[in-house]
């Protein structure tokens, strides 16, 4: 009966929505078919089965026609999730009296030797949940805040409804210090495999995070007693941008930041064997292991543009010639000579990259990253951060601007964040990260990330959030025997579709930028084979005149860090937040320019300003002043 109850439970929280209509009958039917009753010699009933049966399959065949559904992926935080279930919270009341109390002469004398004041000791409410505003406090926190009974214990602590882990009583350390055979985490959860406390917590491990790491440990040695911690939710790396990006390195950009950051990025990765190498110093100084190869694929990028396009592309052109850029001008008849695959109806023009352009393996440029960092002495922590937890900054003036609102209307002062409440897989509990200063990199994920800090959440200048999202492409594994073949760099069309070769074997990535619409999925969330039928494929074949049957052999999602204010990239810190940093917004190229930014954040961080490549206009400031800094790449292929 009870396993009966829970099925009938999980039942009602199934989103019947989702489902198509003709599914639902066709599986009804089924269960009629199947139907596991004692068999009988009456020929009636199964003849009125069958009828039934046949009745139930003529109408779902008549139905189908009429079934369209297309769903679309739905990118929400834990936080707005949270909001979104209008949760109370109930306050907690501390320093509850005893009733009957034991010995009264004793606890008052506690409280006198104590030294606190009698309305320190009296009852009061408090709100334990972390997202709730009215739990901001001093920090410190008073004593009006703490539980003051010698025997009363902090009521439970929570942060979207799951337990924070607070160090436990006094004597419970005690134990646990005298025990012969410590507690695993599991038991004792205060102790982890990291630390408590950190300077600089990153979020997000991809490339960008993990190269800001390796900067950081590469100036101050972290093993001397700089603590930097990179929190990352999924260490496999599955639906990470690093991974699943197929646009490679490319150097056409307008702006110069992004040019020169791209060029840094090309000569960090022809010296990545000498920059990553970890020497065995138990062995012999001459033995290196940690050396990568990351099957860097030298074939370039080319960009063809349409009429109304050309004068952008030969004025990014032209920035790239200035900065250096080995790139050419092809007109049609060079392209129809160079690349007799292409289909040049509708194209006026194109720019090919000559030098330090095409594609690498981003999956080994990442360990090696990440290995060198933890033998520097960064530590890796696996878990989602779901919020961060504030304190007042009673110094600041009364015109301070305010992070949003309480129920009542009256504005929340600024505050300050200073922990971390991180998600713990397997243990459905969150760990406070204690840090200094928090660098947000996210990828599409970092505008969620800064409202669970105050950015975006607030009025005025705090009401400004990070223009950054996810956005969602697809990148489809192609094999055609007859395609391009060796003489095929990363085409870009003016579409926004792209391809390249994968291999030697005849199979091609095969991908669109996302131009603001959505793209459906079906039940199961993968890519609708409408999309690729109705919408890729048409393109492709319009375009490459050698993809006459195409084989698909299968496809992965790809969430581009999209920023939709101007399509450039965010780093530095935040104006009014100044321990809260930020590094996103690079549109799916964060992978190239991960060196440049990780050396950028290093030189604000420790030098208070760029030392090399000065990024100042990519500062968080110009979207409050609204000052865009736009990429004509972007625009170009409708991502503006």
């Amino acid at each position: 009966m009870l396993s009966l109850k829970s099925v009938c439970r999980v039942d009602r929280r199934i989103n019947l929505k989702h489902l198509h209509e003709d599914f639902l009958k066709v599986c009804r039917a089924s269960r009629s078919f199947s139907d596991t009753s004692e068999p009988t010699n009456d020929k009636v009933e199964d003849t009125k089965s069958e009828s039934r049966l046949n009745d139930q399959i003529s109408t779902t065949d008549s139905t189908k026609s009429e079934v369209a559904v297309k769903t679309y992926p739905n990118f929400e935080s834990r936080l707005e999730h949270y909001k979104k279930l209008g949760i109370k919270v109930e306050p907690k009341i501390i320093n509850v009296p005893d009733e009957p109390k034991i010995n009264p002469i004793f606890d008052k004398a506690i409280e006198v030797f104590q030294g606190k004041p009698p309305a320190a000791m009296a009852a009061r409410e408090i709100i334990t949940e972390n997202s709730d505003p009215r739990s901001i406090t001093t920090f410190p926190p008073s004593n009006y805040v703490l539980p003051q009974k010698w025997h009363e214990e902090f009521p439970e602590e929570t942060t979207l409804g799951f337990p924070v882990i607070r160090p436990p009583h006094p004597l419970e350390r005690w134990r646990e210090g005298m025990r012969m055979t410590k507690s695993g985490p599991a038991k004792y959860p205060w102790i982890q495999e990291f630390q408590h406390h950190y300077d600089i917590v990153i979020v997000g491990g991809g490339l960008v995070g993990s190269f800001i790491a390796y900067w950081l440990a590469q100036r101050v040695d972290v093993k001397a007693g700089m603590r930097v911690a990179v929190v990352e939710k999924d260490p496999t790396y599955r639906h990470s941008l690093t991974t699943t990006s197929a646009l490679g390195l490319r150097m056409q950009h307008s702006l110069p930041e992004n040019i020169e950051m791209s060029l840094f990025g090309a000569d960090f990765l022809r010296n990545i064997g000498r920059k990553m190498a970890i020497p065995f110093d138990e062995v012999s100084d001459d033995d290196y292991f940690n050396i990568p190869n990351i099957k860097f694929q030298p074939h370039g990028h080319l960009t063809l543009a349409r009429e109304d396009q050309m004068q952008d592309l030969l004025d990014s052109h032209e920035m790239q010639r200035q900065c250096g850029v080995q790139s050419a001008l092809l007109t049609t008849k060079q392209i129809n000579l160079r690349f007799p695959w292409i289909n040049t109806h509708g194209i006026a023009g194109g720019c090919l990259g000559l030098e330090a352009e095409g594609w690498f393996d981003s999956w080994n440029l990442l360990q090696a990253v990440k290995l060198k960092n933890i033998h520097q002495g960064v530590d890796y922590i696996h878990g989602e951060v779901i919020y961060f937890k504030k304190h007042s900054l009673d110094s600041v003036a009364s015109t301070k601007p305010s992070m949003g609102q309480f129920e009542d209307g009256t504005h929340i002062p600024l505050g300050r964040n200073y922990e971390a409440h991180v998600l713990l897989p397997d243990s459905q509990q969150v760990y406070p990260l204690h840090f200094n200063t928090c660098m947000m990199a996210g990828g599409g994920a970092t505008g969620d990330i800064g409202r669970m800090a105050g950015i975006g959440e607030g009025y005025g200048v705090m009401g400004v959030e990070i223009p950054v999202e996810r956005k969602r492409g697809y990148v489809f594994n192609v094999n055609c025997k007859t395609g391009p073949g060796l003489n095929c760099p990363l085409t870009v069309d003016p579409s926004g579709l792209f391809m390249r070769r994968e291999g030697h074997g005849g199979d091609y990535l095969v991908g669109k930028l996302p131009d603001g619409k959505d793209i459906p999925v079906n039940m199961h969330g993968d890519v609708d084979p409408a999309y690729w039928e109705e919408e890729i494929l048409p393109t492709l074949q319009g375009r490459v005149d050698r993809f006459d049957s195409p084989t698909l052999m299968g496809s992965h999602a790809v969430d581009y860090d999209y920023n939709y204010y101007d399509g450039s990239p965010i780093i530095g810190p935040h104006p009014y937040m100044g321990n809260m940093w930020m590094a996103c917004g690079f549109n799916g190229l964060g992978a190239q320019m991960a060196p440049a930014v990780g050396r950028a954040m290093m030189e604000l961080f420790y030098d208070t300003g760029y030392c090399t490549i000065d990024l100042s206009r990519f500062a968080f400031d110009r979207i409050m002043n609204d000052k865009a800094v736009k990429e004509k790449s972007c625009q170009m292929f409708a991502r503006s």
